[in-house]
Formats: C-alpha cells, structure tokens, sequence
C-alpha cells in the first residue's frame, strides 16, 4: 500500500498511529559499536549544488527527496560487501542519484564516510544480510506481544500502525523490543503524516480517542475469550 494511503487505515472503525524506528539499520550499527548515533544519520553534513526540476511539492520539505537519496547511498554502503564507484541502481523513478542534486558519487560517499567515522569500518563490510536479520526479530517480536493479547498490528518494514490508542503502549513495547536484541535503546518516533479522515467531526463515532483499553481487558477476561487465547497459545508452543 502507498505510503500517503495508509494515514487512512482504520481498526474497529478507529483511527491508527503509526510508529517507526529512526535510522533503523544505521542505529543498530552504532549500537554494535557501541557509539552514539548523530541524532539524524541522513542529513545535516550535506547539502546539494542543484534539485531536479519538476521534483518537490514546496508545500512539503524541499530537501525530503535529498534525504532519501542519502539514506539509499548510506544503506547501500552499509550492504555492499566492497568499496562501490557508482551510487546504487535506481528502481524506480524517485531514486535519485548525487547526479540529480548536482553532486558526484565521490562526494557522497566521502561525506558520508566523514559524517559516520564512529562506524566507518561498517560500511562496504557486506553487514546488510545481518541487519536485516536483527530488525526482523525486533519486527518479530513487536507483533508476537500483541499477537499474544489478540490486539492487530500491522508492520510496514521498520514501522507499525495500530489503533491510536496503543501509541503509548506499541512506543513501550518497540522500544523494549529493540533494547532485548539489540542491547540498546532506541529512537522512536511518530509519523507525522494527518491520520484524521476527511470530513470527520471530533464527535463522530470513528473519531472518539480511545484513551484506554479497559473495556478490552473486560472483554478478554470472559470465559470464552480465555479458552480461545489459551487454545492459541497451546497450538504454537
């Protein structure tokens, strides 16, 4: 699903919030080393010469797609088991290349390399395989806590979206997840993206916080509801 579609994903004709892990791969690399990651990893060391025409809403962050291509050069510097001479191939037509912002691979590369001299033997060592196995049990074990307590949660690579009302409980349990495998804490942060549908009015019935889930803890407490989740928990022991 696109990303600007899912600010309207509803659960029990609620609204969601979705959580993500900043800098995912790069602040599991600092944590292995044992160093403090920069509070942004993509940006703030490097600036373009030029922006593709035609490229940004103003409206939104002109440097968001400089961002992304950072990002792309930095994950892909992390994965590559030699020193590249060339940025990553693009995939898709808002992969863009140093050559787009009036910037050459070499430039990139070393800014990067600069920026991040606290991990910089990481990068061109082939750890892409090793952090993908590290995020998917953080993943992994984030859906398994709600899964467990028959509470849906949907993961999008390094985020998840949940009924608004477990913002605060899904920051908890992303932030212990990530500290149990990693060893870590973790940056965590909420996409800011409006979630609210439009048209919808404060007093209308999807719109209603959900400031508690008492009323699912006396649910679940029923009898049958007891069986059920025990019968789950049996069936993958």
């Amino acid at each position: 699903m696109p990303r600007d579609y899912r600010k309207y994903i509803l659960i029990n004709g609620k609204r969601t919030v979705e959580l993500d892990y900043s800098s995912m791969h790069p602040q599991i690399v600092y944590a292995l080393a044992g160093k403090k990651m920069p509070k942004d990893a993509y940006s703030g060391f490097l600036l373009p010469k030029m922006f593709p025409k035609g490229s940004y809403n103003f409206d939104e962050d002109p440097m968001a797609d400089f961002r992304i291509m950072i990002k792309r050069s930095l994950n892909s510097m992390l994965n590559s088991e030699k020193e590249t001479t060339r940025p990553p191939r693009k995939r898709k037509k808002k992969d863009y290349n140093p050559s787009d912002f009036g910037l050459t691979w070499k430039e990139v590369k070393g800014a990067i390399l600069e920026f991040h001299h606290p991990i910089k033997e990481y990068f061109f060592s082939g750890l892409g395989g090793k952090l993908q196995r590290l995020d998917s049990h953080i993943a992994e074990e984030t859906i398994l806590h709600f899964a467990r307590k028959n509470i849906p949660v949907l993961p999008v690579h390094d985020s998840f979206i949940m009924h608004h009302g477990y913002e605060n409980e899904l920051r908890d349990v992303m932030g212990q997840m990530f500290k149990k495998v990693i060893g870590e804490s973790a940056d965590i942060r909420i996409d800011k993206k409006e979630r609210k549908i439009s048209g919808m009015k404060d007093s209308d019935e999807l719109a209603d916080e959900f400031e508690d889930d008492s009323w699912l803890t006396e649910y679940l407490n029923r009898g049958h509801e007891k069986r059920l989740m025990a019968f789950r928990q049996l069936s993958h022991a």
